[in-house]
């Protein structure tokens, strides 16, 4: 019985450290009184890349983006080397789905070099939480970095 219920915790921690998710932390820094940065470090899952959908800022942060509109989105490799899916996509959603940066972060991640998102005809007014979305990047353990610069 005792060799039963070790197999299953390591069977279970095994595929725990397969199938984990990547991970992304959140960083929220005020520049100015009207100028607010969020830094997304995204580490993909070690087999096969992805991260989990990330809402931002956290429901329990006091900085919070309302009244805010977005500005302008970085979208750097972190160490400037195949470590990431050339051509993924990067997307700002709000509550009901919509991509804020209207599909221009489309092939924005790229294996090699920084890409700036300029928005289009207008910048979107933040009034809730966000979300990162990030298709198509499944070189494992990438790294890279989502920075978002919001004004009002």
């Amino acid at each position: 019985m005792k060799k039963i219920i070790f197999g299953l915790i390591a069977v279970l921690f095994i595929c725990g450290i397969t199938f984990g998710a990547g991970t992304v932390t959140q960083t929220t820094t005020d520049i100015a009184n009207d100028v607010r940065i969020v830094t997304l470090d995204c580490s993909g899952n070690a087999t096969g890349g992805a991260i989990p959908d990330t809402a931002f800022p956290p429901a329990h942060s006091s900085k919070t983006l309302k009244g805010y509109y977005l500005y302008r989105v970085i979208i750097d490799n972190n160490s400037g080397d195949n470590n990431v899916t050339d051509d993924s996509d990067v997307y700002i959603k709000d509550p009901s789905g919509t991509d804020l940066l209207v599909a221009n972060g489309i092939d924005q991640l790229d294996n090699q070099t920084r890409n700036y998102v300029r928005l289009t005809s207008f910048e979107p007014i933040i009034t809730e939480q966000l979300t990162l979305d990030v298709d198509n990047q499944s070189e494992n353990a990438g790294s890279y970095t989502i920075t978002l610069i919001f004004a009002r």
